[in-house]
Order: structure tokens, then sequence, then C-alpha cells
């Protein structure tokens, strides 16, 4: 099972990938290793960027200020017969508001629910794990934003596309319900297996409620002054809201609701944990990208795929695409940008429309995260699950929720 370790089988797909580059585009060792090392550090800032995203989100998440409606949400979740199918769904809002929401809250609520019924730690954080599937479809989707942005790389070709059309249209929000309700009836029927050695890591989860008796010190104001000079970066139009606009707004919440240094530093340290696989694994991954892309073998892959296509099933088949490609390029922004060049003219030569090719891609993206653990990692941390018992659950959720939508795009193509 070590294959699906997320470390070893980044190692195993770089390996696959240099191979696949060198047989299939004909390009030279010495390239592919110039190549190579070029992506080794092209993605160290947007790794920060992560890093800090989940570190932020762990942060705000233990803080003395989230604890009310964490908890309420919790008793919530405990009272229901099945709590797996509700933190679906609660998983799945936070992430289509915002995927590090989704990720670092749902992987909390897993955790703690784990602690009331330590046998189904499993199933809680497939559930958790189910409901990320929904990001790219949401309001943090890298393709959606991109093309909505004024001067996006592929203007000239296809225009901007308002919001209005990918994330608000009848599509996506068929995806958006149909796919949710299919996972929590997945997850509904996934066993409870009897806890065996080896299956989970030793779990500590730190007691943010131990800090509440502390009081206030120069911490609650820097985080007042960080929060409101974001709002007004917003408000007065300087930036838009992106990643680096976020992250400025979640550090100042983090600090206002933590309230004082000791408290604040505790969660940063607690959190970090999560953040491991990222820094070390982020580079690797950026090396794959770097050598699909610069070798012409993602252009190759996807031109095969999509001529196999009729042009009855294009929306299906970049779908499929996507989903192939997301197990090597596991970043929403930087496969759009591989993948674009080769679906819109293939798009607009088949007269087929670029928003709901657009929204095609973007689920196919998020889709087969289900099984590569890669953003799995801060979960996994979270609830002590090893990838090795978590991807077996994830790859039944795959199967169901990557039919449904398959079945979604097939009847939107025959309208």
């Amino acid at each position: 099972m070590r294959i699906l370790e997320p470390l070893f089988l980044a190692c195993v797909l770089n390996f696959l990938v240099i191979c696949s580059a060198f047989v299939f585009t004909g390009t030279g060792g010495p390239e592919l290793a110039r190549f190579w090392v070029k992506g080794f550090s092209e993605l160290h800032g947007f790794a920060m960027q992560m890093v800090m995203m989940l570190l932020l989100g762990h942060v705000l998440a233990v803080s003395r200020g989230f604890q009310k409606p964490l908890t309420l949400l919790l008793r919530y979740l405990q009272k229901m017969r099945e709590p797996a199918m509700g933190l679906v769904a609660v998983s799945a809002l936070l992430s289509w508001l915002h995927w590090g929401l989704g990720l670092v809250a749902g992987g909390l609520l897993a955790a703690r629910l784990s602690q009331y019924k330590a046998n189904a730690r499993l199933r809680y954080a497939a559930a958790a794990y189910a409901g990320f599937i929904v990001w790219h479809g949401g309001w943090s989707g890298s393709a959606p934003l991109v093309i909505a942005t004024q001067g996006h790389p592929w203007e000239a070709v296809m225009g901007v596309v308002p919001i209005q059309a990918t994330l608000l249209s009848g599509l996506n929000l068929s995806l958006l319900l149909g796919v949710v309700l299919v996972a929590m009836i997945t997850v509904r029927f996934l066993p409870d297996p009897l806890a065996e050695q080896g299956d989970t890591e030793p779990f500590e989860h730190s007691d943010p409620m131990e800090t509440i008796t502390m009081g206030r010190d120069y911490t609650f104001l820097l985080g007042l002054i960080l929060t409101g000079l974001s709002v007004c970066v917003l408000g007065l139009g300087w930036q838009s809201l992106n990643l680096n606009t976020l992250i400025l707004l979640l550090f100042g919440l983090s600090l206002t609701l933590h309230g004082h240094q000791t408290s604040f530093q505790n969660a940063v340290v607690s959190g970090l944990k999560g953040t491991a696989g990222i820094i070390i694994q982020f580079p690797l991954y950026g090396a794959i990208m770097a050598v699909m892309r610069d070798s012409g073998l993602a252009v190759l892959l996807a031109q095969q795929l999509l001529a196999w296509t009729p042009p009855l099933l294009f929306l299906n088949g970049v779908f499929w695409a996507a989903g192939f490609l997301n197990l090597v390029v596991p970043s929403g922004g930087g496969q759009w940008a591989v993948q674009a060049p080769v679906i819109i003219p293939v798009a607009q030569e088949l007269g087929v429309s670029l928003s709901q090719t657009v929204i095609a891609f973007s689920w196919g993206d998020a889709w087969t995260n289900l099984i590569q653990p890669f953003w799995a990692l801060p979960l996994l941390a979270m609830t002590g699950v090893k990838a090795s018992r978590l991807l077996p659950y994830t790859a039944v959720l795959c199967l169901t929720t990557g039919a449904v939508a398959s079945a979604i795009f097939l009847l939107f193509s025959l309208r």
C-alpha cells in the first residue's frame, strides 16, 4: 500500500512522467532534466500561499472566537442519525465558499466526531474530503475566476466570461446539487471497519478552550488593524479578492479572535504539522508540471483523449481529461494553463459553449482529488488517518460522483 502514501506517489509520478515524455515526445534526457530543475522551484511562491492558507485556516478554526459556532455545528451533527452525511454537506458548503476553509473546518469536524465514535474515523475523514470535490465549481474556483478577469491570457480568443455564465449557470448548479447528494448517499453506506493495528496514527488534538482564560494583549489591536486594512483594500477597489488579500484578511481575523500572542503562537505550532506535506511535495509536483508542459506531453495527452471523444461527449471528454491530468498536476490554476490552449480551440470548432467547457474542466480537475491524496494532507494530519486507509474509501466516492457528473454533462449536451 506504499504507492498510496503521498510522498511515495509523488516520486512514482515523477518517474512515470519523465519516462512518458522521453518515449512519446522525443525530448532528450538533458532537456527533460532542465525542465525538471526549472519546474522544481516554479511553485515555491504558490506553495507559501497554500501553506499560509491552510495554517491560518487552522489557526482561525481553533481560535476562541470560532469555538462557539464550531461547537454548535458539532452538536448538530452529533444529533443527526447519520453524522457523516451531514458532514459531507457542511464540508461541501464551506468548500464552495472557499476551498481552504472547507479542508480545514471539515477536517476539524471529522476529528471531533471521531472522538465520540473512534471506529467511524475513516468514514468521517472520507465524508469531510468528499465535500472538497465542489471547490472548483465554487467562489474560489481558479478557471472561472481567471476567465472572468479583464486581461486574462485567453481574452483575445474567448473574451471575458462572467461568473453568471459559469459559477451561476444551470450546469454548475445541477452539478453542485447532484454530486453532493450522491456523495452523501455513498457515505451513508460506507462501512465502519473494526479498528486494526496501523489503521491510524496517534491523534492528539489540543483543546483550544484552554486559552479562553487568557486576556488580550497587543495581538488583538494588531489583528484589528490588519482586518481593517484588508477590508479597506477590498472595499476601495485597490485589489480584488484573491489569495493574497484573503491571506491578509485571515491573518487579521486570526490575531483578533485569539487576542493573545501565546494563544496565537500555540495555534500556529499545532497547525504546522498539517502543512508539512505541501512544503515537501509542492516542488515535486512543480517539476512534474514543468516537464509535462515544456515537453508537450500534457498537450499530447489532452489531444489524444479529446480526439477519441465524439462531439456529443465533448463535455464528458473535457471532464475525463481534466480528471486524468489532475492526478499528475494537482493544481487547478496550473492545470488550466496547460489545458486551456487545447480545449478552447476544439470547443470553438465544435460549437460547444465555452462557459460549459470551462465548467467541465473545473469539475474534472476537482473530481479526481478523491484519489489523489495531495490535498488530503491537512485532513490526514488532523484526523490521524493514513492515506493508504482513506483512499479505498474515497475511491468509491470517486466512482459514484464521477458517474453522476458524467450523466449531467451528457444531459446538458443533449439539450
